[in-house]
């Protein structure tokens, strides 16, 4: 009996390394503007290229892999997962990675460069979400709707001195600009806001591994975006219907008085609140998650038409 579990267990752990090779990253070159040098931008795609299409925004020291799984979930959407600045293979331009507007132009000329025309939705996760947020509000000919998970519009003092601390261990460990943090600093990073037992290890290791490879520049941008950006005075410019995905246990959210509160300026929003997930319900839970979207995709993949 034991032996024919671990074999059950050794097929099911291959099954998981082979259904993650399915997905190959790519890279294109954006060229240099005012504001930046050319950058080398990491992405990946997957699902049928005729169905609507996903630009799918990662988080705070992620890259295209944090939407590897919610990506296998989908056939018949097209989602195009791109890595900012910073992080995973992508250029390291830290003045980039530390303004939202900055951050936004860059996704915007990529979506030029890729001639990925109209985005039928915008998915931001995380530090992603004000992104995602500040595009759909600048450009409503581009964006048809917009999906937010692990939200916030802004971060309260307790919250920014939590980050803060981030930087703080930058300097104490003297990792300068390009220096990085070991296995276990990342590890705690990456598992401290997800409901553990709901994720594949392999690919909890996977998403420290992307972490390893921010430098320590990147990481004081990421600090400096995440503790300075506020969107509450945009919100009632945001025209597109808005889906906030969030787990019950995300900490970000209730830290700052609840998604409801925080998000109250949205015009046109609809929320869906997953029981037991925390931060990341697209690594949880990408089944509910992509249940959610496609619903909400549905509603908005003829904006075109209706603009």
């Amino acid at each position: 009996m034991r032996a024919s579990l671990i074999v059950v267990l050794a097929v099911f752990t291959a099954c998981a390394l082979a259904c993650s090779a399915k997905i190959t990253p790519q890279t294109v070159l954006l060229p240099a503007t005012s504001e930046h040098a050319a950058l080398e931008i990491q992405y990946a795609e997957y699902g049928r290229r005729s169905g609507p299409l996903i630009l799918a925004l990662h988080g705070f020291t992620d890259s295209w892999y944090s939407f590897e799984l919610l990506m296998q979930q989908y056939h018949s959407a097209h989602i195009v997962a791109m890595t900012l600045p910073c992080y995973g293979t992508s250029t390291k331009d830290a003045t980039v990675a530390a303004d939202v507007d900055k951050m936004g132009r860059v996704v915007m000329q990529f979506i030029d460069k890729m001639r990925l025309g109209a985005i039928d939705v915008v998915m931001g996760h995380s530090m992603s979400t004000v992104l995602a947020t500040r595009l759909a509000q600048l450009h409503p000919d581009v964006f048809g709707g917009v999906v937010l998970m692990g939200s916030f519009a802004y971060m309260n003092e307790d919250l920014k001195g939590a980050f803060n601390a981030i930087a703080a261990d930058v300097v104490a460990q003297n990792l300068g600009d390009d220096g990085h943090f070991g296995h276990d600093y990342c590890w705690t990073w990456q598992t401290g806001t997800t409901n553990m037992e709901l994720v594949p290890e392999w690919f909890l290791e996977g998403c420290t591994q992307q972490a390893m490879m921010v430098p320590g520049k990147c990481w004081l941008a990421g600090v400096q975006y995440l503790t300075t950006v506020n969107i509450t005075d945009i919100l009632p410019l945001v025209t597109r219907p808005v889906l906030i995905v969030y787990g019950d246990g995300d900490f970000i959210a209730p830290a700052n008085g609840g998604i409801e509160t925080m998000f109250e300026g949205l015009p046109n929003m609809n929320i869906v609140k997953l029981h037991g997930l925390g931060h990341a319900p697209h690594w949880e839970a990408p089944d509910e998650v992509a249940f959610a979207v496609d619903q909400f995709v549905d509603t908005v993949e003829h904006w075109e038409d209706e603009a």
